[in-house]
């Protein structure tokens, strides 16, 4: 086989160059059609992307009700230059997509991740960037020169956490946007989506539409199995040093997602700061916090789904694959040591009686 013959580069700027789609394969290798199918369900705690006078010059322009949520969000999927994405959801912090998209591509691919953004549709103005989440394709695949071993990236359903700037809405330029981008590690919690990733390898089902909604069927079943549980954090504070603020009063606030966050629109707000107290200077260079005898205490209510099943089971294999790589330490010990043929046979025999009783337990566990 010749290989692929590269495309020419599209001048996008001066320093940005759309690599992934641009790539050089020796000779040699054969490229298969195939498709990323991914069904986006929903999304939540989408932050503020407009101020209060931009949605209404936005409202101003439409024909349609006011919206209460300052966000049009919709969700980006590019993976080898391919992209194509969901449908804008107006005036919402929990959009409800429910869209089966496609994306078509050829393997074996130099690409590495399938990158999902989540934008705020402006129709007067560029698109503002939500979040970016980078999902590896090594970290949903696995290859093997078995065939019953490996699989095709697969993913969910589950929830993508999106991090990145932070979450308050700023009227002039954010100067942490860039890490909006997924270049770098996100410092706040900026909302998650619901979704699921399948592949398939050949030719597509002519059949089978770029752009779809997925049955009310389907989204029962996927939904029916995160139903929600109430959790309770407790925190206590025991010291504060090396503080930076020193005129005015500093308190502390616990939070989990959106859960907690006292700036939040989205009414997930419970008590979960500190009693504000000004920070007592140390008599040399720094400040600390007045709590010598009085701890504050936090408590953040919130809920999440139930997952105990999957972090049960893997906590148990997680075990089991510790418990056999111990007991084949303790007889390569004795090897080493160049102990007597009849000990290690005897203990040949107490690592296997003891890894096959194990195993035995943990499959009555599963």
């Amino acid at each position: 086989s010749p290989g692929k013959t590269p495309k020419k580069l599209p001048k996008k700027s001066e320093t940005e160059i759309d690599v992934a789609s641009n790539v050089f394969y020796p000779p040699g290798i054969s490229l298969q059609p195939g498709q990323f199918i991914v069904r986006i369900y929903s999304g939540e705690d989408i932050p503020q992307m407009d101020s209060a006078a931009l949605a209404n010059i936005k409202n101003f322009f439409s024909s349609g009700e006011k919206p209460t949520d300052l966000v049009d969000p919709y969700a980006s999927f590019e993976f080898a230059g391919s992209t194509i994405d969901s449908a804008t959801r107006y005036g919402t912090f929990d959009p409800v997509w429910e869209q089966k998209l496609v994306i078509h591509g050829e393997f074996p691919s130099m690409a590495e991740n399938v990158v999902i953004r989540v934008k705020d549709k402006d129709d007067y103005d560029f698109d503002d960037l939500i979040a970016t989440k980078l999902l590896k394709i090594s970290e949903i695949s696995f290859s093997s020169t078995d065939s019953d071993m490996g699989f095709l990236p697969t993913f969910g359903p589950a929830y993508l956490p999106l991090y990145g700037s932070l979450r308050e809405h700023q009227e002039v330029r954010d100067k942490y946007s860039d890490l909006n981008k997924g270049d770098e590690e996100g410092i706040a919690y900026r909302g998650r989506i619901l979704l699921s990733i399948d592949s398939n390898m050949g030719e597509s089902d002519p059949d089978l539409k770029t752009k779809s909604n997925i049955k009310e069927e389907e989204t029962a079943d996927v939904m029916s199995k995160l139903r929600r549980h109430k959790y309770h954090l407790f925190a206590s504070f025991d010291t504060g040093n090396m503080i930076r603020e020193t005129d005015n009063e500093v308190e502390f606030e616990v939070s989990i997602g959106d859960y907690g966050n006292s700036l939040s629109l989205q009414g997930n707000t419970y008590p979960s700061t500190t009693s504000p107290a000004n920070a007592v200077f140390d008599g040399t260079h720094y400040y600390f916090m007045p709590w010598s005898s009085s701890k504050p205490t936090v408590i953040l209510h919130s809920q999440w789904e139930d997952v105990e099943f999957r972090v049960e089971t893997l906590n148990i294999l997680t075990w089991l694959t510790e418990f056999i790589e111990d007991q084949l330490r303790s007889y390569k010990v004795l090897d080493r040591a160049r102990d007597s043929e009849e000990n290690l046979e005897k203990k040949c025999e107490e690592v296997v009686t003891n890894i096959l009783q194990q195993i035995e337990y943990v499959i009555d566990l599963l």
